[in-house]
């Protein structure tokens, strides 16, 4: 792990969290504390730069009552307290001495993202739905659950003003208002691999992509807009087996508007 200085533009120090792969790091949000949590499958560390020789405390422990679980994500709130999603499906809730205080169910799936902000802790799991909990002050309260319009796991969360900014993982960007559960997608990408297609069609005014990530898009040139998007081979073409071997994977690697005897 490294912090870095963004006016000086240089690392000020890196540190090692171990020998697994850091999944996600937050800095407290709480004014002048500078604490920071890491995570990694099997650890969830509190960190303070003032002295970045050693963990404060010891890693996240789950004490006598509570059964561990793979980390996926971590936040914090306001208040210095902070948060981390679980295989498990629950959310749990560390106190400030980096040891597990209360866990919450929120998913009937993996919990693959979170966040708590203006008292309301929000997280997102793989049965592609919204858990929203108030909290303050070490208490919180279940208000409900929101089915997602995009099914496909959400891995980045954050909230302002009762409006949940959601990021999934095959590159739609999505609002959800948490009163009225309105939502809408404002964003849409190319989420795996290179973009290898490129067709662009006068005529109507668009383009095609496609990608490694099996998708093809048209885009409206002079709107910015995603017109329509589309698999480009799915398992029924090919008697419901994957055009993939051990050793390729088939992916989309040119576009073409013309006919192929042309």
């Amino acid at each position: 792990m490294s912090i870095f200085h963004t006016s000086k533009k240089k690392a000020i120090v890196s540190i090692s969290a171990g020998t697994d792969a850091v999944s996600d790091i937050k800095w407290s949000r709480k004014p002048n504390d500078l604490r920071f949590v890491a995570i990694t499958s099997r650890s969830l560390q509190f960190w303070n730069p003032a002295d970045s020789s050693k963990k404060l405390f010891k890693n996240g422990a789950f004490g006598p009552n509570f059964n561990q679980t793979k980390f996926t994500s971590c936040t914090f709130d306001e208040e210095g307290v902070a948060y981390s999603g679980g295989a498990n499906g629950a959310v749990h809730c560390w106190d400030q001495r980096g040891e597990l205080g209360l866990v919450l169910k929120a998913h009937a799936g993996e919990c693959t993202a979170v966040v708590c902000k203006e008292k309301t802790l929000v997280s997102a799991g793989k049965d592609y739905k919204l858990c929203i909990h108030t909290a303050d002050k070490g208490t919180f309260e279940f208000v409900k659950q929101i089915s997602l319009l995009t099914h496909y796991q959400a891995s980045a969360l954050d909230l302002m003003n009762g409006k949940v900014a959601i990021g999934h993982d095959n590159g739609r960007i999505a609002t959800c208002v948490i009163d009225s559960e309105e939502q809408a997608v404002h964003g849409i990408s190319h989420f795996d691999g290179e973009v290898w297609g490129l067709e662009v069609m006068p005529e109507m005014g668009t383009f095609i992509t496609s990608g490694d990530d099996n998708q093809f898009m048209e885009v409206n040139i002079k709107d910015k807009k995603v017109l329509r998007t589309g698999h480009v081979w799915i398992p029924e073409y090919n008697n419901g087996m994957a055009y993939e071997t051990k050793k390729i994977r088939s992916t989309a690697s040119t576009l073409c508007s013309f006919s192929a005897h042309q």
